[in-house]
């Protein structure tokens, strides 16, 4: 700037602000070299000091984790070394029980080695009673909280038990009917379990909640019909209809927690399926003597591209109904039924080949009814055994007296003659029977569908229903007369007519593999301790051990007497030593475990300070550089600015 001025010494100012920005970077260095790092507060680096802190965290925590992990180290070590006496002690007992099985001593000189075992018993004892480490008792604990020893898988889910209850379907209540693949079960921890679904009439609905108390009081059962209390007039009454059902939870309530069944229920599917029931009658012959036959049909909820086709039923859907309705049609479309069917007893108790009818069932195709088992019932009516029931169904027996017999005939003649007469059968004198007073031979049918097919949530299916044939059996009749009746029903030349009964019905369902599983921990009578092994919360060594004294070795009684007691002795200390080794082996399992962990925490620590380093500490190297820079920019700042000053001094000269 030209010309004299007074007011303003600019060539100062600039002087003195260079000087001020020298300074105040020399007190920095002067500070990083003196405090040794150069994040001094959060203004040197914001983000390096959030980053830094989070790392002396951790840091210090496994610090602190190394030093609980050598204590964790000395603290199996002196459980071992207690065991490593109590295995001298089982020693020397285990010695002086073979000298004292010896024959060449008397009794009294057993007394005296069994007066040395009972002390060395007493140390044993007071061992497992009095080893401590920092006043913890290692054996000598009263356990308040069982430990984790495994996990089960426990069904916490189960409607029924696949224990169909019917509902019958009639126009008025036909609305109310739940949609396939709508039944939801919700639950949580704090308000319990509820249900919710979607009726034919377009409305979801949904059940109260009923508490996990109210639960636990019921045996863990739900009624949904007797928590509705959302509905009133005729709605409540057309849901009653269909909902008289019951949830069944698992009752291993000692193990499954409030937390388990929640994860176990939420979001778990109930099924419903439909069925028509068919009268099953016999076209030919004529006479069949008090034979009877019925079949239960199940038309499955299918999904809306299963159409209907003519023959047996006919079904009504549209397009976006997922529930095809039967209706009745008339006519018959059965083959004959084909089988055994030999008159000669003897052969009959070795034909095993199934009886078998074909049909045809609209939407599903061909279905083959085949013989899946027999089944006898029938009374014994004397005084002594009045009201007992005999029951046998292909494979076990039931009475007052339980038969040991597996039979291996099934749905087949050899079946029938074993059921009524075989070697164990039900009507032998040997096994308590009777005359048959009122007995029935029941022939049972599984209905399968030839080709699988698709029902209501995609699910792939092939059992279409059952059926049973009843051929009553009197006091009269004997093996041949039984046989001629079966061969009367079931021949070449029977048809049996399956007509719609006119009233429809669904029913429950639950599958296996919709069952919900849940992982229940198992709880055990030992002793654990965690040793904290790390920075975070879940960072953790458990050890587990069993709770060990005299009784546990079973050691406590033993006593020496005479030659018999000693080798009796050597036994018992042999599974004393079974159990101290296994201890011994745990405890130093766990030791080289925490030895592994020490020296990885060690690892992760000193690499982590290293990173921490790069970003907190001094180099004092450059930052020597700086401070020797700013400190010679000083002075010469500290010279400029007095030059500055003394530029001024000009002006007087022009006052003389």
């Amino acid at each position: 700037m030209s010309g004299f001025v007074i007011q303003h010494n600019l060539a100062a100012m600039n002087s003195q602000r260079q000087y001020n920005l020298t300074a105040d970077r020399n007190f920095k260095s002067a500070e990083k070299l003196s405090s040794g790092y150069k994040v001094n507060r959060a203004a040197d680096d914001a983000a390096g000091l959030a980053i830094s802190e989070k790392m002396r965290r951790q840091i210090r925590g496994l610090r602190q984790a190394e030093d609980n992990i050598q204590d964790g180290i000395s603290f199996v070590q002196v459980a071992d070394g207690a065991l490593n006496e109590t295995h001298d002690i089982l020693q020397r007992m285990n010695e002086l029980c073979v000298k004292a099985s010896n024959d060449t001593l008397s009794d009294t000189d057993r007394s005296y080695i069994n007066e040395e075992i009972q002390a060395i018993k007493k140390e044993s004892d007071r061992i497992f009673n009095t080893t401590s480490f920092n006043d913890r008792n290692i054996w000598n604990i009263e356990i308040e909280d069982p430990v984790i020893v495994g996990h089960d898988n426990i069904q916490a889910l189960n409607v029924a038990d696949k224990d169909y209850t019917h509902h019958d379907i009639y126009p008025e209540n036909k609305d109310y009917m739940p949609v396939p693949n709508t039944f939801i079960v919700s639950a949580d921890a704090t308000n319990g379990v509820k249900v919710s679904w979607t009726s034919f009439n377009g409305n979801t609905y949904s059940s109260d909640y009923i508490s996990w108390e109210q639960l636990k009081a019921d045996n863990y059962k739900y009624n949904i019909s007797e928590h509705l209390s959302s509905y009133s007039g005729e709605t409540l009454e057309q849901l009653k209809d269909y909902l008289d059902e019951t949830i069944y939870m698992s009752v291993e309530t000692t193990t499954a927690t409030i937390e388990d069944y929640v994860k176990a229920l939420n979001n778990a599917k109930l099924d419903v399926n439909f069925s028509q029931y068919a009268t099953a009658t016999f076209d030919s012959p004529s006479d069949t003597g008090g034979i009877s036959a019925s079949a239960s049909i199940n038309i499955y909820a299918k999904d809306s591209s299963s159409k209907a086709s003519t023959n047996a039923y006919s079904f009504q859907s549209t397009s976006n109904d997922p529930f095809i309705e039967p209706v009745t049609t008339s006519g018959t479309n059965l083959t004959q039924i084909s089988g055994n069917g030999t008159s000669d007893i003897n052969t009959a108790k070795q034909s095993t080949t199934p009886w078998i009818f074909k049909f045809n069932m609209s939407g599903i195709g061909g279905v083959t009814a085949k013989s899946s088992s027999v089944t006898f019932y029938s009374t014994d009516s004397r005084p002594e055994n009045e009201d007992v029931w005999w029951e046998y169904t292909n494979s076990w027996k039931t009475g007052t007296r339980i038969l040991t017999h597996t039979a291996t005939k099934g749905g087949n003649l050899a079946g029938v003659m074993e059921a009524l007469t075989g070697s164990t059968g039900v009507l032998t004198q040997d096994n308590l029977g009777d005359t048959n007073v009122g007995g029935t031979v029941e022939i049972n049918f599984s209905l399968t569908a030839d080709t699988s097919f698709s029902s209501a949530g995609n699910s792939s299916r092939t059992d279409v229903g059952s059926m049973t044939i009843t051929i009553p059996v009197t006091t009269s009749d004997t093996e041949q007369t039984i046989l001629n009746k079966v061969n009367k029903a079931l021949n070449p030349t029977t048809i049996i007519d399956l007509s719609h009964e006119g009233k429809d019905y669904f029913y429950w369902e639950a599958p296996e593999e919709k069952s919900s599983i849940v992982k229940v921990p198992v709880y055990g009578g030992q002793i654990g301790m965690i040793i904290q092994s790390g920075s975070e919360a879940d960072n953790d060594i458990p050890i587990v051990y069993e709770k060990l004294n005299n009784g546990v070795l079973g050691i406590r009684n033993l006593e020496i007497t005479d030659s018999a007691s000693a080798q009796a002795a050597i036994d018992t200390l042999k599974g004393a030593f079974k159990i101290v080794n296994e201890q011994r082996s745990l405890f130093g399992a766990y030791q080289n475990r925490m030895e592994h962990a020490v020296l990885n925490d060690n690892n992760i620590r000193i690499n982590t300070q290293d990173s921490e380093s790069q970003i907190r500490d001094t180099d004092m190297a450059k930052e020597m550089v700086n401070y020797s820079l700013t400190n010679i920019l000083k002075q010469s700042g500290e010279s400029m600015l007095a030059q500055a000053n003394q530029s001024k001094q000009g002006v007087m000269s022009l006052l003389q």
